[in-house]
């Protein structure tokens, strides 16, 4: 949809400008603003107003839910009239380290930024929420411990994988540590859950033997927040992942005409 006005009336022609209006009624996934404004567009001259009245959001952490695209030039607008949900993707939980070695636990993955401009926008967020992803969890960190059991003269080596983090916003649960390649009651921790569209999922557990567990991995941030490290065992646990955004400025400036609920940094 789109239309004309005419601004300047006193010279030998007419500025006109162009209003492209984009309608969002059912969800959508990584909306690109350049890419549909259509073929009406004149650089410099145009007026683009995006009315969200859906979810829009992002499939993978390292993608935007929505993003201005960077082609436009001075003199165009772009308004975000927000009624409903951006919500980016959240990071990975990252995976349990293994009883042989032992390995540490692996750090969950950043969460993803709902918003991304490479152009100055306007966003009115009233009866809207925009949400970064959450920071998947830290895996935990694994062991390895050597005992003498009853009646045996021979040790054995029970190595036990740190379970892993939590996924966040709809990030996938960390791998379960693997077992060590030592004989005898070799175990292998819980994997972590997937996340929601509203929270973290839980980290799994670790394993063992009763002298020694491999560490448990931790949960995922919520929606805008950071990831739990992984718990220590004979190694280290996993840092949690980073929090992510709500709007990425790419050190581009935005007018709030109305806050509405942000979850996770506007930077």
């Amino acid at each position: 949809m789109f239309g004309y006005r005419i601004l300047g009336l006193g010279g030998s022609y007419y500025d006109r400008r162009v209003t492209i209006t984009l309608t969002i009624s059912s969800d959508v996934n990584n909306y690109d603003i350049q890419a549909n404004r259509g073929a009406t567009y004149q650089a410099g001259k145009t007026d683009v107003i995006l009315i969200n009245n859906a979810h829009i959001k992002s499939t993978a952490a390292n993608t935007h839910a929505l993003q201005t695209g960077s082609t436009w030039t001075s003199g165009d607008t772009i308004t975000i009239d927000n009624n409903s949900l951006i919500t980016a993707d959240g990071g990975n939980g990252g995976a349990g380290g293994t009883g042989n070695g032992p390995g540490n636990g692996q750090a969950g993955g950043a969460g993803g930024f709902a918003i991304s401009i490479n152009y100055p926008v306007s966003i009115d967020n009233t009866g809207g929420t925009i949400s970064g992803g959450g920071g998947g969890g830290g895996g935990g960190g694994g062991a390895n411990t050597t005992r003498e059991l009853p009646k045996s003269s021979s040790a054995l080596d029970t190595s036990s994988g740190g379970g892993g983090g939590g996924g966040a916003g709809t990030g996938q649960g960390g791998a379960a540590g693997a077992t060590g390649s030592g004989s005898g009651n070799n175990n292998t921790g819980t994997a972590g859950n997937a996340g929601s569209l509203t929270g973290g999922g839980g980290g799994g557990a670790g394993a063992g033997s009763a002298s020694q567990d491999g560490g448990r991995g931790n949960a995922g941030g919520g929606l805008g927040a950071v990831g739990v490290a992984g718990a220590a065992a004979d190694a280290a646990g996993g840092a949690g992942g980073a929090a992510g955004k709500a709007v990425n400025l790419n050190g581009n400036a935005i007018t709030w005409i109305a806050n509405g609920t942000r979850n996770g940094a506007t930077s």
